[in-house]
């Protein structure tokens, strides 16, 4: 939600379910009521916390460098502040503010701590922001599928996708991957309740491979800075390398310039994760092992979305002969049973060992709206086929 402040430093087996939900209680029995873990209320994540045994509420913002109040906030509970200073947040002139040393409790955890106040920050009835730095756990799971926010001491030890997270960051920025390999960086802010925004580069990418979707205008504006506007569509998926987006509005990143968005240390990133784009996936952000753990829930079960597919006819041969349904993608973009595959978005695949090689399935089972580029060999001639993802099952 607060932009960058420049002048302040697959799905979850029922067992882990229950042993995030057992260490939840926990945590909350041991807490009061005032000091209770982050919770969903609409199109944001708030924290019941206490200041000086005061209670507050704030906003769960992973885009906040800084934990900060409002100035009504401080009115509210009489704190003594130092005096108010200029200062710049997302490039935009404001006025800051230090608190006097206080004592925060939050999620069961208490530090001693002297807060920035900002006397123009709007957190929509909140007191203020908590930076994801500063949630007193070690390990969260913030579960976008069920509506939840746990915390234990230790990430799970499979089942995940796992990314590199920039722990020395203020903000929640993590290393997408491809197979396997760096891609780029990646921003989740929950204090914005948008769901996916891509660099001007992947956008524009995105638009000219599906130059008939439908697309509209949305207005945009962090706690500080001038309004921008931008434009959506909705997809029912997106693929980032490894990472699969289910499910969300996408657009641009607004005030990106050029053809990369960059933070404010001027590090380019891809793409801009607000709320609704984690409503199909969970994410645990792990400080000790430094990683992002992910998981992408389908809201629709994965299956392959092309409605082909390509088979040795013996376990000898390393050629991979097509089997089409009817009416399926594969279909209508004419390919034909006995199509032998060559290549697909210009990689060569053949048969393992008697089968299909589980990466071809994968890729398959892209989103729906993705774009493949299919080249066969039929009876020595060579043909190529452009094909749309399709969501086969309903």
């Amino acid at each position: 939600m607060m932009r960058l402040l420049r002048t302040e430093s697959g799905a979850m087996n029922r067992r882990t379910i229950m042993t995030w939900l057992l260490t939840a209680s926990l945590l909350v029995s041991a807490a009061t009521a005032q000091e209770q873990g982050p919770f969903f209320e609409g199109e944001r994540i708030v924290v019941n916390a206490a200041i000086n045994n005061q209670p507050i509420r704030l906003v769960y913002d992973t885009g906040a460098p800084i934990t900060a109040l409002s100035g009504a906030a401080a009115q509210r509970l009489k704190l003594k502040s130092t005096a108010a200073r200029p200062g710049q947040i997302g490039g935009v002139s404001t006025t800051i503010e230090r608190s006097e040393p206080l004592t925060l409790r939050i999620f069961g955890g208490e530090t001693k701590a002297e807060l920035v106040i900002l006397p123009e920050l709007q957190t929509g009835g909140s007191d203020g922001v908590l930076g994801w730095t500063n949630l007193l756990a070690p390990v969260v799971l913030i579960d976008g599928p069920e509506r939840r926010v746990l915390s234990r001491q230790e990430p799970p030890t499979d089942g995940w996708l796992r990314f590199p997270l920039e722990v020395d960051n203020g903000q929640l920025f993590f290393v997408v991957t491809r197979e396997g390999q760096p891609l780029g960086r990646v921003f989740i802010d929950t204090g914005l309740a948008h769901g996916l925004r891509l660099a001007p580069r992947l956008w524009n990418e995105w638009k000219q491979q599906h130059p008939d979707a439908p697309l509209t205008l949305e207005p945009f504006r962090y706690a500080f800075g001038p309004t921008l506007s931008h434009e959506m569509t909705w997809v029912s998926g997106y693929q980032l390398g490894d990472l699969t987006v289910y499910g969300c509005d996408l657009g641009p990143i607004a005030e990106a310039q050029g053809d990369e968005a960059v933070d404010a240390s001027g590090k380019p990133y891809l793409a801009q994760l607000g709320l609704r784009g984690l409503r199909h996936l969970r994410i645990i952000i792990s400080r000790p092992t430094k990683e992002l753990l992910v998981q992408s829930v389908s809201p629709i079960p994965p299956h392959n979305r092309l409605g082909a597919l390509f088979m040795p006819v013996n376990a000898e041969t390393k050629r991979l002969v097509a089997q089409v349904a009817a009416g399926s993608p594969a279909a209508q973009a004419g390919i034909l049973q006995g199509d032998v595959l060559l290549t697909v978005n210009g990689t060569g695949y053949e048969a393992d060992n008697g089968a299909p090689p589980a990466s071809l399935f994968r890729v398959f089972g892209q989103p729906a709206g993705t774009e493949l580029e299919l080249v066969v060999d039929r009876q020595g001639e060579r043909k190529e086929f452009r094909v749309t993802l399709r969501d086969l099952l309903r």
